[in-house]
């Protein structure tokens, strides 16, 4: 069965209407996230994650797709100062990152993704939240022209 993904990257002003019941938020800082090993270093920091995480795409991915270390049946990862986020990478490195989330997301919102997936892991909603800055506009209109949602 082919599954429809869906951009599920949105941007907000700012912490204060980040209160979601039933979600648990995990915030990186684009300040502490100006390259792939800092990224990757906060990502881990805000979810939690388990020590054999490998610091890499895929274990990013893998790791974003399991989440059962949380209480939680919701997430939602919210980017502040993402004027600096991917600041010593390029362009195209930062949208790779931002697609590595938004697929993540979308493997959330379209469980079962295989056969028997739904015994281990529920439909669970992920929302993905950039601060409102210039360049999360220009790169979520990005997404949405390139159409790799």
């Amino acid at each position: 069965m082919h599954k429809i993904l869906m951009l599920k990257i949105e941007i907000m002003s700012g912490l204060d209407s980040l209160q979601i019941p039933g979600y648990y938020i995990a915030i990186i800082d684009g300040l502490k996230s100006k390259n792939i090993k800092t990224f990757l270093d906060e990502i881990s920091r805000a979810f939690q994650f388990p020590d054999y995480f490998g610091y890499n795409y895929n274990a990013l991915d893998e790791c974003l797709n399991d989440l059962e270390w949380i209480r939680e049946n919701h997430y939602a990862l919210y980017i502040m100062n993402y004027d600096q986020f991917f600041a010593d990478e390029s362009h195209e490195e930062r949208i790779h990152a931002l697609q590595v989330l938004n697929n993540a997301a979308n493997e959330w919102a379209n469980v079962p993704n295989f056969d028997g997936e739904e015994e281990f892991r529920k439909k669970a909603d992920f929302k993905i939240i950039l601060e409102k800055t210039d360049k999360a506009i220009q790169d979520l209109k990005h997404a949405l022209v390139s159409n790799w949602s």
